[in-house]
């Protein structure tokens, strides 16, 4: 299926998985991960902290949750919220989230532009690896503003 790319928010797209671009620090301090917190509180928190805690959320991969009313990929854009984003690691994570939406067999998924926004990268950069890696999938991809 082709990507669908909206200019609404994510939260009013239905999917089966909210895909939060994070930092490897436990902060959901500012953008989508705040938006995240806001709306799921401690069911979206308390994952994400675990992750950071053990070290398995890193820059450049990608982790599924299942959740009480939402099921989660969180995924790690950068290392710290003070650091920029990397295009390498923007490349790992959704070649990362590509094994898991066809590995669950995920029929839809959101997100917003990875790496984006706070992580400083451009959309022209990062559209064409969205193409390359969710692009040709049988999963519903939409990627919001």
């Amino acid at each position: 299926m082709p990507i669908t790319y909206a200019t609404m928010n994510m939260f009013d797209v239905e999917a089966d998985v909210i895909v939060g671009t994070m930092n490897c620090v436990g902060i959901a301090g500012k953008g989508v991960a705040l938006q995240l917190k806001q709306k799921f509180g401690q069911e979206f928190m308390a994952p994400y902290l675990n992750l950071c805690k053990k070290n398995i959320l890193r820059p450049g991969t990608c982790q599924f949750q299942k959740g009480t009313t939402q099921d989660f990929i969180y995924f790690a854009t950068k290392d710290h919220w003070r650091d920029p984003s990397k295009l390498e690691w923007i490349e790992s994570g959704l070649e990362n989230m590509r094994r898991q939406i066809e590995m669950r067999e995920l029929e839809s998924v959101v997100m917003s532009w990875p790496g984006c926004g706070n992580g400083g990268l451009s959309r022209t950069d990062v559209k064409p690896l969205l193409e390359k890696y969710l692009g040709d999938l049988e999963c519903e991809v939409t990627i919001c503003m």
